[in-house]
């Protein structure tokens, strides 16, 4: 199982980092299976694919940190700093959207419950968090018509016995 990280350190978002899981088919399967018993025969599909990528979202977590973990800040350049200071303005270094290194390394993580996730969501994650970790559910998870179409521009014609 491939394992990834993603920091989600943006306006609005909770600051923590979040491990999550590239799942295998039968995970998905599985996943989208535990979906559609829950949402019942009456779902629409609207509300049934709602529930799968809530549900496959849930499924792929596998530990976070607490909110607010430190971004890698980016220096500002030494001449940059000197001509700010000769004008008396403070440039403050800028975070970028990852986390640091050094602390991540000995970060504590929470391991994911997807059962404890699933009542819990809304205090663990922000609403920007959950699209966030939606999108990368279906980068790693999901085939794009791009995608699909590049490779149907690769099929070959096969020929036929006669």
């Amino acid at each position: 199982m491939e394992l990834k990280t993603i920091h989600l350190n943006a306006r609005g978002m909770s600051g923590r980092v979040v491990k999550f899981a590239v799942l295998d088919p039968e995970d998905v399967d599985r996943e989208e299976l535990n979906a559609a018993e829950e949402a019942g025969a009456d779902a629409s599909p609207r509300k049934l694919r709602q529930l799968q990528l809530r549900t496959l979202t849930r499924a792929m977590i596998v530990a976070y940190t607490e909110p607010g973990f430190p971004a890698r800040m980016l220096p500002v350049p030494e001449a940059t700093q000197k001509k700010a200071e000769q004008a008396g303005v403070t440039i403050n270094p800028v975070a970028l959207g990852e986390p640091d290194p050094d602390k991540l390394a000995t970060a504590t993580w929470i391991a994911a419950d997807p059962t404890l996730l699933k009542t819990r969501w809304s205090s663990v994650f922000t609403t920007k968090d959950t699209e966030a970790l939606r999108q990368q559910y279906s980068i790693h998870h999901e085939m794009s018509q791009v995608e699909a179409a590049m490779l149907s521009g690769k099929s070959q014609p096969v020929p036929t016995g006669g």
